[in-house]
């Protein structure tokens, strides 16, 4: 995110030299804002520096970075220079072309030029109208204070007359949510630069496909069809856009760091219309969501259905992959087609449940000290032809192994209108770390599968049975309840006190570590991903407690690779 944030800023000011504004002075121009970037006062950065001293191994950066900036005016500092108020980037465009400049709060902009000169007087000119050409090493910029409290860098002294009179009032709420964010008015770029905009996504998009076809090379789950369906998606999506926001900010009253994305889509617009549903979906699933546990997530959005001849090329190409799997167990044909069969029957559900395009399902992994439990359900298109491929493997896996299908209990009980299935699997001696196993989940592992009309449900680990039950509970009480479309959380401390009571002796050690950082933090230790609808948009928050950022700063230094 803080990449993309910064690389927000650099298009903003390659704008200003790639498409300068080429306004006729006898002309009045309607300018519309194309992108503005939000940087922090002063004030707030030095401020941000000092809670980062206490959560870092660094101590006194914030005087660090003072001493720098005494040192580098020649001890003149930044005197002329507003540090109450924010600064920022500003483009816009007349329909054509797009020009941009970087606007300062000044209270002398005099003062601040002065520190400037300490680099290289001679580079420094004073015209009239309190003009300041800078001519660096690429390029010359000019410098005017044009309005009272703002001066603005630009490269052409003509574009001074299209400045804001008060930018702060073009930051729209950016400068008091973010310490540095930006903003996108997609629908103002003119069409050329629009369709450079999608067709660039487009490119990304194919590449990071490539990259994880590149990786899962060998594995049957790569679906080209899948994710080409989800890239038009986004195409279409990306175009019906009219703004894109990006900001990061660290709170120290909150000790946390925050991440967020937001995006609205034009009014009458296909996306407009995908966001409305997003605010009105519910879960089936929200009792999945244990509070407790270590890990916790749940997704429920309503997509487009993919295209049918993209669907059944994706379903044909996961069959084949199947069916040779099977042949090459080497089955008798009447295994084979017996194998084929289960395989054609749940490929039928995936089918189905694909071109829905409703996406609902909740997962919770609780580690503690002495125990490991999964739960975890979603929802499918029909779940009795679900359950008719599982007791049809079931019935298979009697006539060719009935000792390990007397570990399997079909139609163990029934509850809330779920089927349940039960399994118990016993952990073989050979299994690595065995104990370390066996103390989590038992000497045998209980497996539940619950299947009801539109779901299916899994809970593993100690007490399976009645956790997935008691979710099942929480979920009917909640089941009017509206979801926000997603919801993830991962208390980083209990997964550290998980890995250092069952992980290996490499994994342990990290673990120690990490434990020994979260104890400052006092118990702050989540980090927490939602997405919540707003009006034609959505917005992605991600938020990063004092702890987990202490480990991730931890695990920055310690990859960071040593120069000789």
């Amino acid at each position: 995110m803080k990449k993309l944030v910064l690389s927000m800023a650099i298009v903003v000011l390659v704008a200003a030299v790639a498409c300068p504004l080429l306004a006729q002075a006898d002309k009045a121009v309607e300018l519309k804002p194309v992108a503005v970037v939000s940087l922090p006062s002063y004030e707030n950065c030095m401020a941000d520096l000092k809670w980062l001293d206490a959560i870092t191994d660094r101590p006194h950066l914030s005087e660090g970075v003072e001493g720098m900036l005494i040192f580098a005016t020649g001890g003149v500092g930044i005197d002329g220079f507003d540090k109450t108020r924010p600064a920022g980037l500003y483009a816009a465009t007349d329909g054509e072309h797009v020009g941009a400049c970087l606007f300062l709060p000044v209270t002398d902009l005099g003062k601040l030029i002065e520190a400037v000169k300490i680099w290289d007087e001679e580079k420094v000119t004073t015209h009239d109208d309190g003009i300041y050409e800078i001519r660096g090493p690429r390029k010359t910029v000019y410098v005017q204070e044009t309005h009272p409290g703002w001066a603005y860098v630009v490269e052409n002294k003509d574009h001074f007359r299209h400045v804001p009179e008060d930018p702060a009032k073009l930051l729209d709420g950016l400068s008091g949510r973010y310490d540095v964010g930006a903003r996108v008015y997609v629908a103002n770029l003119p069409e050329e630069c629009r369709e450079k905009l999608v067709a660039n996504l487009k490119k990304k998009l194919h590449k990071a496909a490539e990259r994880h076809h590149a990786k899962r090379k060998h594995r049957h789950e790569w679906n080209p069809e899948a994710a080409e369906h989800v890239h038009q998606h986004i195409m279409k999506a990306a175009r019906d856009l009219e703004t894109v926001t990006l900001g990061m900010s660290l709170e120290a009253d909150r000790k946390q760091g925050v991440l967020e994305i937001s995006v609205t889509a034009r009014e009458g617009t296909k996306a407009a219309e995908q966001f409305a549903l997003l605010a009105a979906m519910k879960s089936d699933f929200a009792g999945f969501q244990l509070p407790e546990a270590a890990v916790t997530g749940r997704i429920t959005v309503q997509c487009p259905g993919m295209p049918s001849e993209r669907l059944d090329a994706m379903v044909e190409r996961m069959r084949q992959h199947a069916y040779d799997h099977i042949a090459k167990k080497d089955k008798s044909e009447e295994q084979g087609a017996a194998a084929r069969k289960v395989v054609d029957t749940v490929l039928d559900v995936v089918k189905q449940t694909a071109a829905e395009g409703r996406h609902d399902g909740a997962i919770s992994v609780a580690a503690g000290e002495k125990a490991a439990t999964l739960i975890a359900a979603r929802r499918v298109a029909d779940g009795p032809k679900l359950e008719k491929a599982v007791k049809m493997a079931v019935e298979q896996l009697r006539k060719e192994h009935p000792d390990k299908a007397e570990m399997i209990t079909l139609d163990a009980e029934s509850y809330h209108g779920v089927n349940l299935h039960a399994a118990s699997l016993p952990i073989p001696e050979e299994c690595p770390h065995h104990d370390e196993t066996v103390q989590a989940v038992g000497e045998q592992l209980q497996i539940v599968l619950g299947i009801g009309p539109k779901a299916v449900y899994v809970a593993a680990g100690r007490d399976a049975m009645k956790s997935l039950k008691e979710a099942l509970d929480r979920s009917e009480e909640m089941r009017e309840s509206t979801a926000a479309p997603m919801e993830w959380v991962v208390v980083l401390g209990r997964v550290v006190e998980f890995a250092e009571e069952f992980g290996p002796p490499e994994c342990r050690a990290k673990a120690d570590k990490a434990s020994d950082l979260l104890d400052k933090a006092e118990g702050r230790d989540r980090v927490r991903v939602t997405a919540v609808p707003q009006e034609r948009g959505l917005t992605i928050r991600a938020e990063f407690d004092e702890g987990v950022l202490r480990v991730m700063n931890a695990m920055k230094r310690h990859h960071r690779p040593r120069h000789e």
